[in-house]
């Protein structure tokens, strides 16, 4: 696989940078970008992590953890990063140390995930894409130890939940799923089950939000 990195200057213009070439034909199927840009997390379908530079052109570290498809990365900050993946689990990395701090279990696939810094710890909600039916998982992650606490699950989707998005306060949060609805609910109410009606109905399945 490759990576086509583009860059988009102040009047707007997009600009196409030189090809890069995913390492021993890994194909790439997830991409975070660090606030500062320095550095670049690319997921592969063999479960690793490869970070990069911010030009893409000197690989500085391999995370090895996962057991298949890296499905979403997202940067918590310069230092922290987590992943979910088709192995059932959500994982945060020091990606100084190339080490795996913590892992969320779950029953089924992690599909997308969503993480947000509220006050004084983390939220991250996952999408999880059971065969029959969908949930969305809200964790706890405490920043100082980094141990994660699973609050409870959102199970009003009847289908497989495919995408998740957190409101910048975390107060709010959406979830897409294959059948193409989106809902809204708060995730402090996710043991209670309780959502607000479909925000939006599609046709078919909900790939991002």
């Amino acid at each position: 696989g490759n990576l086509q990195p583009f860059t988009i200057n102040s009047q707007g213009h997009v600009n196409h940078e030189r090809v890069m070439s995913m390492p021993e034909s890994a194909e790439a199927t997830s991409i975070a970008i660090s606030a500062s840009g320095d550095r670049v997390a690319v997921g592969t379908a063999r479960g690793e992590v490869l970070l990069w530079d911010r030009d893409l052109r000197q690989r500085r570290q391999t995370l090895v953890g996962h057991e298949s498809r890296v499905t979403r990365l997202t940067f918590i900050d310069e230092d922290l990063l987590v992943s979910g993946s088709l192995d059932k689990t959500a994982r945060v990395w020091d990606v100084n140390e190339s080490e795996q701090l913590e892992t969320c279990w779950h029953i089924a696939a992690v599909r997308d995930l969503a993480v947000r810094r509220i006050k004084s710890e983390l939220i991250l909600v996952t999408a999880v894409a059971d065969s029959s039916s969908g949930r969305a998982v809200v964790w706890s992650i405490d920043p100082a130890s980094l141990r994660s606490t699973r609050h409870g699950e959102f199970t009003q989707h009847d289908a497989p939940v495919t995408s998740v998005s957190l409101a910048p306060d975390g107060m709010t949060a959406a979830s897409g799923d294959a059948a193409g609805n989106v809902l809204l609910w708060r995730p402090q109410d996710a043991v209670a089950h309780r959502a607000d009606r479909p925000k939006q109905e599609h046709r078919t399945r909900i790939y991002r939000l």
